[in-house]
């Protein structure tokens, strides 16, 4: 969580060390940030697109402005709503996360929260990693910073592949470079340098290869034991998107109990 008129530099940096895909915003009393139903998050999305609608020479400015001007809202659910209803909302809004509320208690949940699921018997599919991978996106080396950003907004991807191998960046990755301390530095100096060096210096991590017919469960219990892995096979990328909403989406997903969503 993250206090609404802490920097924007704060925000990233929680992001950057901890492995959630966002921070809850809270406004001065400590209670969650909200527009009507939907509460407000500061994600590696929000930032990064507070960065590509500035002008080059404000993203310093940027670093320092009000979380509250970085944010995402997403609608939030009650410790009422069961399983079904938050894998809906996540398809929904294509977010993996969202939050929970029981009474005065806000809690973040996301995909690896349900991935972990498979783990216990609470979910069971038969599909195989190649009937749920996406295609992925290959960036030429070289490339900007700027331009596979901008690839990610259009293609609506969180994850951007450099051309002739395994390795990848994501919008973590991204947030971890520019908002580290030499960066910063950089931005300070030369604000219209932020987002010019080539991907391949951000420091790009590989997928882990697995076979096409690798079972979903099986999937999902490495991704859960290693928080960040992002699986690669012949058929695509698999990502936790992929192995919960795409066999929700085609119906071969089979929910135990319908409860309220963990937390």
């Amino acid at each position: 969580m993250v206090e609404a008129d802490s920097p924007t530099m704060v925000g990233a940096s929680l992001l950057r060390f901890h492995p959630v895909d966002a921070a809850l915003l809270l406004i001065k009393d400590l209670k969650p940030a909200r527009v009507n139903s939907r509460c407000l998050f500061v994600s590696g999305h929000s930032v990064l697109a507070g960065l590509v609608k500035r002008n080059p020479g404000d993203y310093y400015k940027l670093m320092f402005e009000p979380c509250s001007r970085s944010v995402v809202g997403i609608e939030s659910l009650s410790i009422d709503h069961n399983l079904r209803d938050l894998l809906n909302l996540i398809k929904e809004t294509r977010f993996g996360f969202t939050t929970v509320a029981d009474g005065e208690v806000v809690s973040l949940v996301g995909l690896l929260d349900v991935v972990r699921l498979y783990t216990n018997g609470d979910m069971e599919t038969d599909t195989v990693v190649e009937d749920v991978a996406s295609p992925p996106f290959y960036s030429p080396r070289g490339a900007t910073l700027k331009t596979a950003i901008d690839k990610m907004f259009e293609r609506r991807i969180r994850r951007v592949f450099i051309d002739g191998t395994r390795a990848f960046v994501s919008d973590r990755e991204l947030i971890s470079f520019i908002f580290s301390p030499r960066r910063l530095e950089d931005a300070r100096n030369s604000p219209n340098s932020v987002l010019e060096p080539g991907i391949e210096e951000v420091g790009p991590i590989d997928a882990e290869e697995v076979d096409d017919a690798m079972p979903v469960r099986d999937a999902a219990r490495l991704i859960a034991q290693k928080p960040g892995t992002t699986l690669l096979c012949g058929k695509g990328v698999v990502t936790p998107w992929d192995l919960v909403i795409k066999p929700w989406t085609i119906g071969r997903l089979v929910l135990g109990e319908e409860s309220g969503p963990k937390r």
